[in-house]
């Protein structure tokens, strides 16, 4: 978690461009095969297209991000072979769902998911259809998931002005707060019935994070970061 940076910024532009990622050419059976498995150990996973970030640059308060399309089975092999890292970021949105008593709501990834047992916030890989005219509309794809893990729509919370910017290796979250209209505890029954109701839900459970005792180790060290720093900002 000490090698984790985090950045605010006052706007995320993110413009997609060709480019052919080496590493998804050069290792393509490989990583076919890669992925065949994953997918016998697990049917749910699927390969779709995602947005990878291959250059940024901080100025004048704006993030600037490179990204370019590639299929889910690259990112995931290049995670786990160490290819995604140097020249290739794995960037996403994050939905920071915090209540309106002052807590912030994460979930554990349900068994069937790639991230499976991991306590995260809402959040999900860039996609094409957040495309347009060659850029990314990331509050788009925030809202989202944030519907599409928790039920909770932009007529259930208010927003501030800016993102945080984590860096944490291969990983390039970026957060947008989100200030429930509810308190802790409601948000938590509203979502877990939510839950209760979808087929195949994201979360099989909602937990409630107000002191640092509350971090979990299933948490990754990009969202322990995060969220330590919101706990001491508001102390």
């Amino acid at each position: 978690m000490n090698d984790v940076a985090i950045y605010q910024v006052d706007r995320v532009e993110l413009n997609v461009v060709p480019w052919s990622w080496p590493f998804a050419v050069e290792r393509r059976r490989d990583i076919d095969a890669y992925f065949a498995q994953l997918q016998r150990r697990n049917p749910a996973v699927w390969n779709g297209r995602v947005l990878l970030m291959h250059r940024f640059l901080f100025e004048q308060g704006t993030l600037n991000g490179v990204l370019f399309e590639a299929d889910y089975a690259s990112l995931l092999a290049g995670l786990e072979w160490g290819a995604v890292g140097e020249s290739v970021k794995s960037c996403f949105g994050v939905a920071a769902l915090v209540s309106a008593d002052g807590a912030f709501i994460v979930g554990q990834m349900g068994r069937h998911t790639v991230n499976a047992g991991k306590v995260l916030f809402p959040s999900g890989s860039i996609e094409p259809a957040d495309v347009s005219g060659g850029k990314v509309d990331l509050y788009s794809n925030v809202l989202r998931e944030l519907e599409e893990e928790t039920g909770l729509t932009d007529k259930d919370f208010g927003v501030g002005p800016g993102w945080s910017v984590a860096f944490d290796g291969p990983h390039i979250p970026i957060f947008k707060v989100m200030r429930a209209k509810e308190t802790a505890e409601k948000l938590q029954v509203f979502i877990q019935t939510n839950l209760a109701a979808q087929v195949q839900p994201e979360f099989c459970d909602i937990r409630i994070v107000r002191t640092p005792s509350d971090l979990d180790a299933r948490m990754p060290a990009w969202m322990r970061a995060f969220i330590a720093d919101g706990i001491v900002r508001r102390t």
